[in-house]
């Protein structure tokens, strides 16, 4: 099975009137997940006030609003949504202070990382690398500006400054965190994914049918400049078993099961040297295509399958 699987509309053979209470439902469920986060806005901006005087009271404020905010959309997926989500691989501790790295498939892959966050007690924690032009959008971009996430122009000159002062912020004042970053930078699309082959294969680079080529070059700046303050890096790799939905699919209630595949090197293990780790992040995602190549097969076999450790050891060969 060697082709990147969608989900497919759920609302086939559904009556006119059964769409139309579907679509408003979810669109109800996005103006309650939207509004208390312009609320939030508010509450940000206002905080401002206290960042001269004290910033680590303006950093817990805002830590305070993200992780409650996020709780609401952890429970809106886990329990009204009633999302079952798997944790294969590598054990992982709570409260550690990690960089992660995933694949990235769609917008939902972002709040779906909040219930691993939440699940690890680090919810409240969680930073991104995100595109620029977001900090622009009232809601998420500007709820994430306060909390120390990093906007990139994918221009390293333009970007490598910014990202060394949140660093050395980050370092100085001790501060906890996971920091996600989508080394693909962009959504996979089947159009993307083709181009990405193609550019691998000009560069030499392994093939992979389920990931694109990894941008390396800001991660790799992120172990140099962190390695002292984090305690290990986890490649994560998200797994839709029913196929990868559309965020409306997301929140209309289409997902019944998202699979996270982690891989925890501590950090003493993480190798030095931009070309050595260059090879190791390669050979990661040489691995994430291996392991969502044997996942889709077998759920194409097997498509009611709940995924657990057992499961996934049975599939993957492990012992």
């Amino acid at each position: 099975m060697n082709e990147v699987r969608y989900l497919s509309d759920d609302d086939k053979g559904q009556s006119l009137v059964s769409k139309l209470v579907v679509n408003l439902l979810t669109g109800v469920q996005a103006l309650v997940i939207f509004i208390p986060l312009l609320i939030i806005n508010f509450l940000q901006v206002a905080s401002i006030v206290v960042k001269p005087f004290s910033p680590k009271i303006f950093r817990a404020t805002n830590r305070f609003f993200a992780n409650y905010y996020w709780a609401l959309l952890v429970f809106c997926l886990s329990y009204i949504g009633r999302i079952k989500v798997s944790i294969v691989g590598d054990d992982i501790p709570e409260k550690e202070t990690v960089l992660i790295e995933s694949n990235h498939q769609n917008i939902a892959d972002i709040p779906i990382m909040m219930v691993l966050a939440w699940q690890r007690k680090r919810l409240g924690d969680l930073k991104f690398f995100v595109k620029d032009v977001l900090k622009y959008i009232p809601g998420p971009g500007w709820g994430m500006l306060f909390l120390d996430c990093i906007f990139l122009k994918r221009n390293w000159l333009a970007d490598k400054a910014r990202i060394e002062q949140t660093f050395e912020n980050l370092k100085k004042n001790r501060i906890p965190f996971w920091l996600v970053s989508f080394l693909e930078g962009t959504r996979m699309t089947p159009e993307k994914l083709s181009k990405s082959q193609s550019f691998m294969k000009r560069r030499g680079l392994p093939h992979t049918n389920f990931v694109m080529a990894p941008r390396t070059k800001g991660f790799i700046a992120s172990i140099e400049s962190l390695r002292s303050h984090i305690s290990a890096v986890y490649s994560v790799t998200l797994f839709y078993p029913e196929g990868i939905p559309s965020l409306w699919q997301f929140m209309a209630g289409q997902v019944d099961q998202v699979v996270f595949h982690v891989k925890r090197t501590p950090i003493d293990e993480v190798p030095e040297g931009t070309q050595d780790l260059e090879n190791w992040i390669s050979d990661l995602y040489v691995g994430k295509d291996k392991f969502l190549t044997k996942a889709n097969a077998f759920q194409v076999e097997n498509p009611n399958k709940i995924w657990t450790q057992e499961l996934y050891k049975q599939i993957s060969g492990d012992s």
